[in-house]
């Protein structure tokens, strides 16, 4: 009778095992299965979110910096007149400006690795391959990184403003060529953005020198 009930207790655990291997085995093929229908989808969500962080890094690095009061005007460009009353000639202080992009370009990277959660959301709906229901469910966070290399240029326009009197913007360009990954995931995307950094109303002729130029940043 004990031998009969030993017998009976260890087929009923190789089946409770059988059971629990098979409902392993389906749950890694699902997995498996519904990933490769989320795959595309991660990819445009870790790309959209990079781009945010990314963005609004720069755009608060450059406050940042324009912040502390450093950089005016009168840093990147000294207006010399001549007797004349005409804008004799507009000096670049190379020294400031390349300063000034080494700054923002460090402080966007600081910026985009310790202010910013890096991770996007994913819905569980995603890995159902349905569309219909793509954005329903809980939303899964999924860590990735993010890097890139930032390239910056400092050009001035003139703009007319009546009265013998001209505004000179000095702009700042930024171009950022960034690389996002998460594990089986990469995305590569580049960043083209514009800021005005500093201005000032030049009373007085400017020569068409330098409206024809138009560029006497660096």
């Amino acid at each position: 009778m004990l031998y009969r009930r030993k017998k009976a207790h260890s087929k009923r655990k190789k089946k409770v095992l059988a059971i629990v291997l098979v409902v392993a085995v389906l749950l890694v093929g699902y997995i498996i299965y519904f990933e490769s229908y989320a795959d595309p989808y991660q990819v445009n969500m870790m790309e959209n979110r990079a781009k945010i962080i990314a963005t609004e890094s720069i755009t608060q690095g450059i406050e940042n910096i324009l912040a502390k009061g450093e950089f005016t005007y009168e840093s990147f460009s000294k207006i010399t007149y001549g007797s004349s009353g005409a804008v004799q000639s507009i000096a670049i202080d190379s020294v400031n400006v390349n300063k000034f992009k080494n700054e923002v370009s460090k402080e966007i990277q600081r910026i985009m690795q310790e202010e910013h959660p890096l991770y996007y959301d994913v819905p569980l709906g995603a890995f159902s391959g349905l569309t219909m229901i793509a954005n329903v469910g809980p939303r899964i966070p999924i860590s990735f990184t993010l890097g890139g290399s930032f390239n910056s240029k400092l050009n001035s326009t003139f703009e007319t403003a009546g009265n013998n009197q001209t505004v000179h913007h000095i702009t700042l360009d930024v171009d950022a060529d960034m690389i996002s990954m998460a594990p089986g995931n990469t995305s590569e995307f580049a960043l083209q953005s514009n800021y005005e950094i500093a201005q000032t109303v030049i009373v007085g002729d400017v020569s068409n020198y330098y409206w024809g130029n138009g560029t006497v940043a660096q």
